[in-house]
């Protein structure tokens, strides 16, 4: 456990708020605006009412309250890269049936150093994988993968994956975005 906290960004809580409230104002539509259809003639116009600071704070305090919403945003805000200059990224895509080849033949799936790993558990043994700063809902062979991506070092895959699809593409969509490599002593 602190092992997890030690790799996370030490980030204050002040950027916390700021930066998960930046992300939600992002996503917000311009047309999502604030009206109050029971809002009755005050004796003071000058008067925030109490009722209309409830109404206001619940609001806000709505959108700000997704858990899950906030797990993803986190997952993707703690997994970005290191150093941004380090590029892993190929120049043709990834080969799914070279990969199937070469987990097959033992070859070590290397993490691009620069690179985060992160994964949050969800229903169903499913996991959600985050590394730089990208999201990969994993299912199946793909959760198994995820997890093991997230140990420490060089994976060796375990062959049995070499015939999983979800896996596959898993693997090759890392390759694509430079996050990890096979090792094939090049």
């Amino acid at each position: 456990m602190h092992d997890l906290f030690h790799r996370l960004p030490r980030a204050s809580r002040a950027e916390l708020v700021e930066h998960w409230s930046e992300h939600l104002v992002d996503a917000m539509p311009d047309e999502d605006r604030y009206a109050d259809p029971d809002l009755a003639r005050q004796d003071h116009p000058g008067e925030i009412a109490a009722s209309a600071i409830d109404r206001l704070h619940g609001l806000v305090l709505e959108a700000l309250s997704d858990r899950t919403a906030f797990a993803r945003w986190f997952g993707t805000y703690s997994s970005q890269p290191k150093y941004a200059d380090t590029d892993w990224q190929p120049e043709e895509p990834a080969d799914v049936n070279m990969a199937r080849a070469l987990i097959a033949a033992q070859v070590p799936l290397c993490r691009n150093p620069a690179s985060r790993f992160a994964f949050i558990t969800q229903a169903d043994d499913a996991v959600t994988l985050f590394v730089d700063g990208q999201s990969f809902d994993c299912v199946g062979d793909g959760a198994v993968l995820a997890r093991a991506l997230c140990g420490r070092g060089d994976l060796m895959v375990d062959p049995a994956l070499a015939g999983s699809d979800t896996a596959l593409t898993l693997i090759a969509a890392l390759i694509d975005q430079g996050s990890v490599a096979f090792d094939e002593g090049e």
